[in-house]
């Protein structure tokens, strides 16, 4: 029974692993601008994200994306702000979903998860109340809605994502607007 077991579990696993081995990845990367706003900090500044994407079923509407969004923020444009210098890294795993797809277009939804790393500098300007170091860990929820233009028999693809969500523990939030190409990796 123990045996018979095992073999029920390995077939599917393998017929699965072939099917996954067949499809497209893709290299994803991109640029942005966006606000960042946590527990004691806030700011302006680009972000920028690479990852992996991988369709997963065949007609390639629905895809996963683990990636890095990584970016520098400072208190641009903020009168009621202290001098900031904040860096921030997140690792997330989104899955998009083609709502609308045409023949060289499609309009999606994203949603997924992060783990975000915020550390930095908090009020070193010209009022002497001394500076303080900071790092805080978030996590979170992610949401977008975006358009990709692609042709199916190039390698590269575009994406843009006007707003971009992220709502976290500790009073995170950050959203962001991006563009991002994507580099077909098999044929």
């Amino acid at each position: 029974m123990r045996y018979l077991l095992w073999i029920l579990l390995l077939i599917p696993s393998y017929c699965l692993a072939q099917n996954v081995a067949e499809r497209k990845g893709t290299l994803k990367a991109g640029i942005g601008l966006g606000y960042n706003e946590g527990y004691q900090e806030s700011g302006l500044g680009l972000v920028y994200t690479i990852g992996w994407q991988k369709a997963i079923d065949s007609q390639e509407r629905l895809r996963i994306n683990p990636n890095i969004l990584f970016g520098g923020f400072t208190p641009l444009m903020m009168t009621d702000k202290r001098d900031q210098y904040i860096r921030s890294g997140s690792f997330g795993c989104h899955l998009y979903y083609d709502m609308l797809q045409g023949k060289h277009l499609s309009l999606f939804a994203m949603a997924g998860a992060y783990g975000n790393y915020t550390r930095g500098l908090l009020g070193d300007g010209e009022f002497n109340t001394g500076s303080e170091y900071y790092h805080k860990f978030y996590a979170g929820g992610t949401a977008s809605l975006g358009i990709r233009v692609y042709n199916p028999s190039k390698r590269i693809g575009y994406e843009i994502r006007p707003l971009t969500f992220q709502y976290g523990s500790n009073q995170h939030f950050m959203g962001y607007v991006m563009v991002s190409i994507d580099f077909q990796i098999r044929r």
